[in-house]
């Protein structure tokens, strides 16, 4: 029976969270036998992916499934125009109800539109076989059967090899998806990323003395290598928190919609200033920073 209620559209960078715990909810992603599914930042490159289709479905605004298929072959010649499709996911609590079907459909539409002619996938030889007979029953022919394989080379060191850290400066009042949209943009960037209300605080009040809350807020932003401040709305606790950070020789990112007016004292501290109309177009700008900045600069400021 067809679902009415359910709607396939693009994902966007917002979707990151509900979709990347499906993924880590799906045991036929853990091709791996050290790690699972895939690293938080590398799905987000999925989501944005130019050279790609990324959709999910919906069921009364909730996510219950998505495919994502990239033309981004280079083993391939020019013109013989495959793309790989890299995830099927349906909710395990809502499959063999037709929505694998639709997802893969409204997807093959789009390789169409992009001049795709060819179309290869891999799938878990150990699951229970429904992706398999999926794929048979849409027409792909099985070939190879192969063995995954990986291994730790290098153990992660601390404080080696990390990406820079931001300090993430935002509002008690904002919501927990406002913190995770910014954060999330930052991430995609290539930084890692640190919210004092959603690290230390989780979002409620901890701190009774607020000479306690700004001490700890110093010592997170000495630990960091930018802060990152949205001056649209003329914030006065955050700006605080930017003060600390210039005192404190770090980089200072000022992100504000489009049209804001900068004022000379926010020009004054800000090592770069970005501009956005949605909250998600400042990882270009970030990503800009982190390829030009190399390591953090110990000259003092002027």
């Amino acid at each position: 029976m067809k679902n009415n209620n359910l709607h396939i559209r693009r994902a966007t960078t917002d979707d990151l969270r509900p979709l990347y715990d499906l993924g880590l909810a799906t045991p036929e992603f853990k091709v791996s036998g050290s790690h699972s599914f895939m690293e938080e930042d590398e799905f987000l490159s999925a989501i944005a992916d130019k050279d790609g289709v990324f959709l999910m479905a919906e069921d009364n605004g909730r996510p219950v499934g998505f495919v994502y298929a990239n033309w981004r072959d280079m083993e391939r010649g020019p013109t013989t125009h495959w793309a790989c499709l890299v995830y099927l996911v349906v909710d395990p609590s809502r499959r063999r109800a037709g929505i694998a079907q639709r997802l893969y459909d409204a997807c093959l539409k789009e390789l169409v539109r992009a001049g795709v002619r060819h179309v290869y996938g891999w799938a878990n030889a150990e699951s229970d076989g429904a992706i398999i007979s999926f794929m048979r029953k849409n027409g792909f022919a099985g070939g190879h059967k192969y063995l995954w394989m990986d291994k730790e080379i290098q153990p992660a060191v601390e404080g080696r090899n990390k990406p820079p850290r931001i300090y993430v400066t935002t509002s008690f009042g904002d919501s927990r998806d406002e913190v995770e949209r910014l954060c999330a943009a930052v991430r995609a960037a290539g930084f890692e990323d640190f919210s004092f209300i959603r690290d230390v605080e989780d979002f409620q009040k901890v701190f009774d003395r607020p000479a306690h809350l700004m001490r700890r807020a110093m010592e997170e932003i000495a630990k960091s290598d930018a802060l990152l401040i949205d001056m649209t709305d003329k914030p006065t606790g955050r700006a605080i928190e930017a003060g600390m950070a210039y005192a404190l020789g770090k980089k200072v990112i000022v992100i504000m919609r489009r049209g804001t007016a900068v004022k000379d004292t926010t020009r004054g501290i800000a090592d770069v200033i970005i501009e956005y109309d949605e909250i998600g177009d400042i990882a270009a700008g970030l990503m800009s920073g982190l390829q030009s900045w190399g390591q953090r600069s110990e000259e003092p400021r002027e």
